[in-house]
């Protein structure tokens, strides 16, 4: 991965789909695969990134999930990818690399029927 100079500082970063992939994980654990994101944590997903974002002083990011503790969506069997995201890991691990601020304005915001 490309290093930026340590003097780069940018006021405003804007993130594209930010996920841990929960519902991806969950689906291969079920199907007798490894759960990647239980076996080496929220952080291992970050580390490549983390360098990045150490020097902006606003990070926002479109989260392609809405978080939720349900894993049931009344669009089962209808659309075809239904993300989720941990309600207490997601944030806990997006604040932990500075990302405070986040969008949901995309084809996942209503996957859990939420209102």
């Amino acid at each position: 991965m490309a290093q930026l100079p340590d003097d780069l500082n940018t006021d405003i970063l804007l993130l594209g789909d930010t996920s841990f992939g929960e519902n991806y994980q969950f689906d291969v654990a079920g199907h007798g695969g490894l759960n990647l994101l239980k076996i080496n944590g929220y952080d291992y997903c970050t580390l490549k990134v983390t360098p990045l974002l150490a020097n902006a002083k606003t990070i926002i990011a479109n989260l392609e999930t809405p978080l939720t503790n349900s894993l049931k969506s009344p669009y089962k069997g209808i659309k075809k990818y239904l993300h989720w995201g941990d309600m207490q890991k997601t944030p806990a691990s997006l604040l932990k690399i500075g990302i405070k601020t986040v969008s949901l304005a995309n084809n996942h915001a209503a996957d859990q029927a939420r209102r």
